[in-house]
């Protein structure tokens, strides 16, 4: 699947969304816990997977940016 498109929701047709819980430090789909404890929406689980990795990488191109 292309990360950059969303799954389709079998029983809705709506896009899925996938979310990376910074308490339970688990991949969530749609809004199981608080939205002030997720990072995303991300197009799949996989990506979701990736959530702190990729906010550590961005974190870290801003800061070399404002150097």
């Amino acid at each position: 699947m292309n990360d950059d498109v969303a799954a389709l929701d079998g029983e809705t047709g709506a896009p899925q969304e996938w979310f990376f819980c910074l308490d339970h430090h688990r991949v969530e789909r749609d809004y199981q816990c608080p939205v002030t404890s997720l990072l995303g929406p991300f197009p799949s689980a996989e990506v979701a997977g990736h959530a702190l990795q990729r906010a550590e990488h961005n974190n870290a191109v801003y800061k070399s940016d404002q150097d």
